[in-house]
């Protein structure tokens, strides 16, 4: 967990620091600058390009991960490899496009009752469906050669920063909002620019005309691998994402602008998963590849652990001072509509992290044909929910919806993890954790100093933090989070070693 700890402990401070500017961008720049139907619009034209992404690039990101250590073992051989991906990837663009050339007018009917204005931007939706899918290829690569820090550097700092721009660019009326929509394309370029830079920057972006397989490596394994993950893949965006499109479509752009502000303040919360399943995926399919079943049954339990105490910190943070939070969006009132939905999505992101590395498991064995078959069903599952719960509950209804298909999806995947593999993420560590989490939780409600919004929200922060971190070390609940929060204290000069 060592090397995995010292990347992921980096990438969360790279990723807070995207944070704050997120933050800054849709909590304060988004609703200051733009009225929530424009906020939806923008949105939901990433949002429906997002959804479309998995279908166009037929699962190679994935399949990049699962077979990178069997090509890489002789000279040259990721790079071949490199090489077969970008080519499939181009191909399969193509073919999407085709198909989604027959399926535009059904398509445009889904939006126009509630948001027609989606419809304009359907061939910006096509743009970013490209640069994202040779964009997704890289960040595979990238992650197969445990090159995670730049990726994630890119997109969670460069990219809201140029969003930043943009967004002053329009309050300073230099651009129309047309212009802020179509320069996405620009951004999403920019990022895929980059990343591609600096990999050819390290000398590891080399295109081969000849294509060599490795040992027991066919081309059926491959084709057979993508056509599976695909639809895993686009199960997968559709658990994730398709609440954003089906409230688009069902409630209109107004309140797909609100559902995007509440549902950022809680997503934050799963940041500790995001950095260590960005570097769990390639050591997963490493320790398959060698047969080392007990050391993926360690990460396991330590992943799941260190997931859940960075989550519920993130956690307790914000359910603390959510109306502060709201007292400082402008037009806060609109928003703070939304509460509900942040308790619903941020409990969802907590189960999510305390069953760990299940998806990631499960794919890079032998059996990942069933998480293809499970995220089919439950992105099935997921849409009826949607339907069902929408038009009752609103917004709501499709937090609620999610948070339903989050409980099933991570029970169903414990359970065949145990089965397959006799391992599970729960240790006695957690336990103390889980109990560090509803203590917090339960006195953090009882917080409050009758100051102003921001000192208020500091205060509170504050401790909330030194509580934890003094519990952490303490009763050394994690040895990776105890050296981490250490290292913090001595760089800022609080604790010497």
């Amino acid at each position: 967990m060592g090397r995995v700890a010292n990347q992921s402990m980096t990438t969360i401070v790279s990723s807070y620091i995207g944070v704050v500017i997120g933050y800054i961008n849709l909590l304060f720049l988004f609703p200051k600058f733009l009225s929530p139907d424009q906020i939806g619009l923008f949105k939901a034209v990433q949002s429906v390009a997002m959804v479309m992404v998995p279908f166009a690039q037929m699962g190679l990101n994935n399949t990049l991960v699962k077979y990178f250590s069997a090509f890489n073992k002789k000279p040259g051989g990721k790079h071949s490899f490199l090489t077969m991906m970008l080519i499939w990837g181009m191909s399969s663009y193509l073919i999407f496009l085709f198909i989604f050339s027959i399926f535009r007018e059904p398509l445009s009917q889904l939006f126009a009752a509630n948001a027609p204005e989606v419809i304009q931007y359907f061939n910006l939706v096509l743009i970013l469906v490209l640069v994202s899918t040779i964009n997704g290829i890289m960040d595979a690569y990238s992650r197969s050669l445990l090159k995670i820090l730049a990726p994630n550097f890119i997109r969670d700092i460069i990219l809201r920063l140029m969003t930043t721009v943009i967004i002053l660019l329009y309050a300073g009326e230099y651009i129309t909002f047309d212009d802020m929509i179509m320069s996405l394309a620009v951004i999403y370029a920019m990022s895929l620019i980059i990343l591609a830079g600096y990999l050819g920057f390290l000398g590891e972006v080399k295109l081969k005309r000849s294509i060599r397989f490795p040992e027991g490596v066919t081309f059926r394994n491959i084709l057979n691998f993508s056509l599976f993950s695909v639809v895993g893949a686009g199960g997968s965006i559709i658990v994730l994402s398709i609440d954003t499109v089906m409230v688009t479509t069902m409630l209109g752009l107004e309140a797909v602008g609100i559902y995007t502000i509440v549902f950022f303040i809680a997503l934050v919360i799963e940041l500790p998963k995001r950095a260590v399943s960005q570097i769990a995926s390639p050591m997963i399919a490493n320790h398959f590849e060698y047969g080392r079943l007990d050391m993926i049954g360690d990460f396991y339990k330590k992943a799941a652990n260190n997931q859940l105490l960075f989550g519920s910190l993130i956690f307790i943070g914000i359910m603390t001072s959510l109306d502060q939070l709201f007292l400082l969006i402008p037009n806060g009132a609109v928003y703070a509509t939304g509460k509900t939905v942040v308790l619903l999505i941020a409990i969802s992101r907590i189960i999510d992290m305390m069953t760990s590395v299940n998806s990631e498991i499960i794919t890079m064995s032998k059996h990942y044909r069933f998480n293809v078959v499970l995220l089919a069903t439950l992105a099935i599952l997921t849409v009826v929910n949607n339907i069902w719960l929408i038009p009752i509950y609103g917004i709501d209804g499709a937090a609620g919806a999610t948070l339903l298909t989050y409980v099933i999806f991570n029970a169903i995947k414990l359970w065949f993890v145990w089965y397959k593999f006799k391992i599970h993420p729960f240790s006695k560590p957690m336990v103390g954790s889980f109990l560090l989490f509803l203590g917090l939780w339960f006195g953090g409600s009882f917080l409050e100093f009758g100051f102003g919004p921001i000192i208020e929200i500091l205060l509170r922060s504050l401790i909330v933090a030194v509580i934890f971190a003094g519990i952490v070390i303490g009763f050394k609940l994690s040895p990776e989070g105890r050296g981490f929060i250490e290292e913090l204290l001595q760089k800022a000069k609080i604790r010497k070693n």
